[in-house]
Parts: structure tokens; sequence; C-alpha cells
């Protein structure tokens, strides 16, 4: 549109509607094409690029943001400045600028004030931010003049308002083409709220308006207008920072609603909010809401709506006081209670989501009837559990379990057979968890649980993929054969009596084991066949990996950090073995590495740091010559390093750290690179 490119016609489109047509014509002629990362961006390919750029010479410049390295197009009609965090003004004469159609200086959070003279800027059509300034900078009242407003609408710092009578000359209700407006107060402690009650009604957007955000609003109640049910294209309201506040205005007679968010109520926290309903009024019928969510109000008790039957999310988190009435949802999809007295349902059919978030610190508080409801949820988020035992012969069809955060939860005795994916944390009072039921489970994580002595009795799951166990300070045995978990051996997967014994690794699918701050843990066990990546982090007593010291030949991946007592990896190295990384740091007692490392053809990368009692390298030295990177570090006690003749020119040998000693013989690296 700039260049005249753009050419209006006789019908009663805008130009802005032709250039799309003319957008979409580019696109099905591949002169741009969707980008692969984010299907709401375009891209040039780099030869259409060169080709744009050579033809707009002259007509089109670049800013550059010369510390963010983000690039901007500017010309007649459009500015984009989009990114640009280190802009904190725009340019003295900017209200020459009188053909400007577009401005867009989203995310440009430094930019203080608009600049003097956006009022003469007409043609204006889309600002994705308009700052109001303070004292003798822009004011709210410049907006009067840009008639042609269109699209999506945000006026920040409207604590700087001080003149009721220039919020009015802005005149919101005139620009019919506006369907989204968000108003933000910076600083709402500070504020007047009698001011900012005044703006706010003086504000009042036209009827057609879709969406409405409102943040940092600091008086305690909202204008009138927003109850107005003139408002029928109203299908979205945020409420946040909006501390003071003591009532919702009656927002059930906004027909169309389909999103309502109500949170991050700041410093108050909205604390004198009590009543959903307020002045009593029966308002409470949503039948287009989608979307209900409500946090941090703590002192909330009222009713909430119970008509919404195309209610798809349902979230209300931390409001202390609420005793939440679970109506009929047939459309729910995910379902969050996070820290609410209690939890009621409805005397009808509860249809309850396959996703659901519960926070409730009493679970015996449910009612009997809310248990039928759960036979369909999949996936399950429990915050501060006391107790399961209420829940497991109801979850038939239960495929992930997240437990958190549950520092009274003492036993968990039985998990579904369902379940595939099992996440528990933050339970530190947890003593026994059983996952022999668990014929299906694959994927578990087990940390913080400085209580559990030990996982699963009998046997390791054979269908368990990835096993991972982290800051169990007591845990003594992920597999208890004996049910001898009290036993002073302190091996973490194998109980005494069966230590050497590998029954249980024969069949089983594990390919991924991490296992870090385990601090009693001493020896592991003969890993399963199958295993393909080991990790061992920060486990202080640990003096061996294996019992019968030898990996899987399946292992691929071997890193071990911080395990000071450690004095083996393993003895020997099959010769079928295919391991292609081996990381060992800070490793204080490990003496020698496994023979036959010079036999394994997929390594291709070894790194040793912090292993002061290394004394030299098997097999005199020598290595695959598929290895690509060997780094040493801080091995003080290293002899002999390198005595390969036969390594590639490709090789890439690194030496950090290494102090020189004359008793270290080295190859001539130069030979090598």
């Amino acid at each position: 549109m700039a260049e005249g490119l753009v050419q209006e016609t006789k019908t009663t489109k805008s130009m802005e509607e032709i250039g799309s047509e003319y957008f979409r014509d580019l696109l099905m002629r591949s002169f741009f094409q969707r980008s692969n990362s984010n299907e709401s961006l375009f891209v040039m390919h780099d030869l259409i690029n060169d080709i744009a750029q050579l033809a707009a010479r002259g007509s089109c410049y670049r800013l550059e943001d010369t510390v963010g390295g983000k690039q901007s197009e500017i010309s007649t009609k459009t500015l984009i400045l989009k990114g640009c965090s280190h802009l904190t003004t725009l340019p003295k004469k900017f209200g020459n600028l009188v053909n400007l159609r577009h401005l867009d200086i989203s995310y440009v959070n430094s930019i203080k004030e608009m600049p003097i003279g956006i009022e003469e800027l007409k043609s204006l059509q889309t600002v994705s931010n308009y700052v109001v300034g303070k004292d003798t900078g822009s004011k709210i009242g410049d907006l009067m003049n840009l008639e042609f407003l269109q699209g999506r609408l945000c006026i920040s710092n409207l604590e700087n308002v001080l003149d009721v009578e220039n919020a009015r000359k802005a005149n919101l209700n005139g620009k019919k083409s506006l369907d989204s407006l968000v108003m933000k107060w910076e600083v709402d402690d500070l504020q007047d709220g009698t001011i900012a009650e005044d703006v706010l009604n003086m504000l009042k957007p036209h009827r057609t308006v879709k969406t409405l955000f409102i943040e940092g609003y600091a008086s305690v109640k909202f204008p009138m207008w927003l109850r107005d049910p003139f408002f029928p294209n109203m299908v979205e309201l945020r409420v946040e920072r909006c501390g003071k506040c003591v009532s919702l205005p009656a927002i059930g007679q906004l027909p169309f609603l389909k999103h309502l968010v109500i949170t991050r109520m700041a410093k108050r926290d909205m604390q004198e909010w009590q009543d959903w309903i307020p002045c009593k009024v029966d308002y409470e019928k949503f039948p287009c809401l989608r979307e209900l969510s409500i946090s941090r109000c703590p002192k909330l008790q009222g009713k909430l709506p119970c008509n919404l039957p195309l209610l798809e999310k349902f979230s209300i988190h931390n409001c202390e006081q609420l005793v939440v009435s679970i109506p009929s949802l047939p459309m729910l999809h995910k379902f969050e209670i996070v820290g609410c007295k209690e939890v009621n349902i409805s005397k009808f059919e509860l249809y309850l989501p396959k996703l659901m978030v519960l926070y409730i610190p009493d679970l015996k508080s449910l009612m009997e009837d809310f248990m039928p409801g759960l036979a369909k949820v999949e996936n399950l988020t429990i915050r501060d559990c006391k107790e399961l035992s209420l829940w497991q012969d109801r979850l038939n069809s239960l495929i992930t379990l997240d437990i958190r955060s549950s520092p009274s939860l003492v036993n968990i005795n039985y998990l579904m057979s369902t379940l595939r994916i099992l996440r528990i944390g933050d339970c530190n009072a947890l003593k026994t968890l059983l996952m022999s039921n668990c014929t299906c489970l694959e994927y578990a994580t087990i940390e913080k649980c400085d209580s559990l002595t030990f996982i699963s009795r009998g046997k390791l799951l054979p269908t368990l993929k990835r096993l991972e166990i982290k800051y169990c300070e007591k845990l003594l045995f992920v597999v208890d054969e004996e049910g001898e978990a009290s036993s002073s051996y302190p091996s973490l997967l194998m109980n005494k009596e069966n230590l050497c014994s590998n029954s249980y690794s024969y069949g089983s699918l594990l390919e991924h084991l991490e296992i870090s701050d385990c601090p009693s843990l001493k020896c592991l066990w003969d890993f399963p066949t199958m295993l393909k990546h080991l990790e061992i982090h920060d486990c202080l007593e640990l003096t061996s990996l294996s019992s019968r010291n030898q990996l899987p030949t399946a292992l691929k991946r071997l890193v071990v950090r911080i395990c000071p007592k450690l004095e083996s990896v393993a003895d020997k190295l099959h010769n079928n073995a295919s391991p292609e990384h081996l990381e060992i740091w800070n490793c204080e007692k490990l003496k020698s590495l496994p023979e036959g490392l010079h036999k394994l053809y997929h390594l291709n990368k070894i790194d040793i740091w912090g292993c002061s009692s290394l004394v030299s390298f098997p097999d005199g030295g020598t290595f695959p010559t598929i290895l690509r990177e060997l780094s040493i570090s801080n091995c003080e006690k290293l002899e002999a390093l390198l005595n390969n003749k036969g390594m590639s020119k490709h090789h890439i040998l690194s030496r950090r750290g290494l102090p020189y000693q004359p008793n270290i013989t080295f190859i001539e690296w130069d030979e090598y690179l």
C-alpha cells in the first residue's frame, strides 16, 4: 500500500482487504511460505527475498535495533517496531507521518509515552499499544481524532490520566471497528480509586467490542456499563490485578460470553470479594461460556453459576473459603480445583473430563457421589493429598497420574493397572509405594520422597521403559524381593539376599535410567539387557555400578558425575558392546576404565574430568578409530595418556586443564589435528 501497489477499486472493500487478497494470491504462487515453526507466520525463500530487496531499493528501509538485533520495516503507511526492546522514544516529528495507517510497537516495553502530535495521524487504523504520557506528554484525549482505529487496541499507563474530561475526549464509544480492547493501570497501590473509576466510566467502548481486558484497576467497583446487556458481541472478559474490588458486575447479562478469567489479584488478592452475585441479583445463566477461571480470591464464598452447558475449562485456584458446587458439565475438557474448602456436585449426572487437576487438602470432603464420575478420567493431577484409598477402584481409565506437594501422604498401596505414566514429587512422608499392579506402566519419575525406602516388591516392572529417581535420601531399593526394606545393606535396586541375582532384569524393557541424589546408594544391580541410557549423579556412597561389574551390551550413553567413592565402572566391555558417549566427572577414587575400549566401534566421545586417582588408560592407551572427541581434565595421577599411531586426521582432541608433569607421555598433537 505504501508504494501504491494496492489499487483502490469502486467496490466497498478497504485497501487492507484488497491487500489481503493480494497476499493470498502470492501465497498460492509460493512467493510466501508458511513457517514450519509457527503456522501463524509466513516466510520468504532467500532467493525471493533477494529479488524483493532489489525491487524495493530506495523506497523501503530497514530500522535495526543494534543491541537486540531485531529488524523492522519502515514505510509511509506502515511502521513495525515489534520486539525493539531497547527503543525508549519515538521520533519527535512523528506527527509528520500523516499517511501512517499501522503502528506496531508490540513487546517494546521501554517506551514511556506516545510522541506529541500523534493526534494528527488521522489515517491510523491499528496501534498495538497506546502509552499514555505523564504531565506534558501525550494525553489519552489524543485518541479523539483517530476515528478509523480497528482490531485490537491496548491503552497502557492509565494511572497517568488525572483529567476525567480528557478520558471522555478519547471517544472510545465512537470507534465502531474496535473489537478487542485492553486497559491497563501499571501501579495500583498508589492510585486514587475514585479517579480510576471515573476514568473507566468514560472509556466505555462501542457495543460491538468482542473482548475486554482490564488490568490493575484500583477502584472498589466496576462501572455500570460493564453489565450493560447491550454488548451483544462480548465473548471474552479478563480481569487481572484488581485487588481493591469487592464484587463483580452482573456479567451474567452478557448473553454470549464464552471466556471469563479472573486472575492475579496482586498483593491484595481481591480479598474483599465475597459474593459472586452482587446485590443478591440472580444472573447465573451463561449459555455460551466456555472458560471459567478464578484465582486468588480467599474470601469468595458466594454461589458460582450453575447453568454452564458449553463450559470446556473450569479452573478455581486458591479460594480457601469457597465451597465449589460442580454442576453437570457435559462439554468439560479440563477441570482444576486448587486450594478450595470443599467440593460438592449437583444432583444430576456428573461429567468429568479426561484431564483433571485436583488440589484439595482433605479428599475425604468429596461426596461419595463424586466418585462415579472418575471412571473416564485419563489424566489426573493431585496436589496436597492425604489419602488415595477412596479413589483407587474408581479410576478405571487412568493413563497419567501426577501426585505433587502432598507432605501428609504416607502410603500408596495400590495403583491402577491402566496407568502408563506416573510422577510423584515432594511427598516427604511417603513410605510405601507399590507399583506391582501397574501392568502397563512405561514411564515413572520419583523425586523428593525422603522417607521412601523402596518402590516395588517382587521384581522390576517388565513394561517400564524409563525410570527417574531423584532426591530420595532414604531409598534402599527399587525392588524389594523379600520384603526387607529395613535391611542394613544400602543397595538401591536389590535387597541383600538377592544382590547378585539378575532374575528380574531379564525380560525388562527398561531403556532409560537416571538416578541422582540418593545418598544411601552403594551398588546397583545387573542391568536389564535393553538399557541404552544410564545417568548417575550425586550418589555419594556409590562404590560400583554393577553387582557383576558389567555393563549392558545395548548401552549407548553412560554419564556418571559426582560419585566420590566410585571405584569401578566395569571390569571389561563385551566385544559387541555399543556405547557412543562416555562421560565421568568428579569420581575421585576411580582408578581405571574398563578393558576393551579400543574395540568399541561406535564410541565417538570420551569426557573425563576430576578423576584424581585415575592412573592409566586400558589397552595401553589405545582408542577406537571412530573416536571424534577426547577431553581429559584434572587427572593428576594419569601416567600414560595416548599411544595411537593409527588415529584418523579427523579426530578432535583436546586437553583441558591437565597440568604438565614429567612422567606423562603425550602424543604429537599437531600430527593428528
